[in-house]
């Protein structure tokens, strides 16, 4: 999928930067056609992005597991007491490792967010000068890119509002409003997003 997100963007580099006229379907095959080694290059960058999560992914999964492993002894002992207050204690603690774990990957995805343009636009670049690239685009825009993001994301809140409330009162009146309003707002908003992300 990497290799076609890169024809994606492809695409939508010509379609938004004056090269209306050539932006064609084929360029989501654009990968397989260059010479460039565009595509090893393309999963290189991915799998940096995965390496960088991955550390703290293994962290958070730790931290949970060994909330869940005392909550179990405390319950195996039939201590209340103690099994509401670890009860409670986890779930605190696992909702802050969950926000700072968010936190942490959506830095990681804000960084590095530019690593595909950069690679269409200079394709004899290295990897490690591509990641360094984007880091230094991002620096100082963060709050922009972040505002960009939330604008378009503040689309959803409805349909998403909608199915969560049908989903909670079993209520399926809301469910077709809510499932029609969330496919109009993919189709409307999604290429709205990418065309201003790029």
């Amino acid at each position: 999928s990497v290799l076609f997100q890169v024809g994606m963007f492809t695409f939508l580099l010509k379609l938004c930067c004056g090269q209306k006229e050539q932006a064609q379907f084929n360029d989501l095959f654009y990968v397989f056609r260059t010479q460039n080694g565009e595509a090893g290059k393309s999963i290189l960058l991915y799998l940096l992005q995965a390496l960088y999560i991955l550390p703290a992914s293994i962290i958070y999964a730790l931290l949970v597991m060994v909330f869940l492993f005392a909550e179990s002894e405390a319950i195996m002992d039939l201590d209340m007491l103690a099994t509401a207050s670890l009860s409670i204690g986890s779930i605190i603690f696992t909702s802050l490792a969950l926000i700072v774990f968010f936190i942490y990957v959506l830095n990681i995805a804000i960084t590095y967010s530019m690593v595909f343009f950069i690679l269409l636009d200079y394709p004899n670049l290295k990897v490690q000068e591509i990641w360094k690239r984007s880091c230094k685009i991002l620096k100082g825009n963060r709050w922009r890119y972040v505002r960009l993001e939330l604008g378009y994301m503040l689309w959803y809140i409805i349909p998403v509002a909608m199915l969560t409330t049908a989903a909670i009162f079993s209520n399926p009146l809301l469910v077709i409003p809510g499932v029609v309003l969330s496919i109009l707002c993919t189709l409307y908003v999604t290429p709205s997003m990418h065309c201003a992300r790029t």
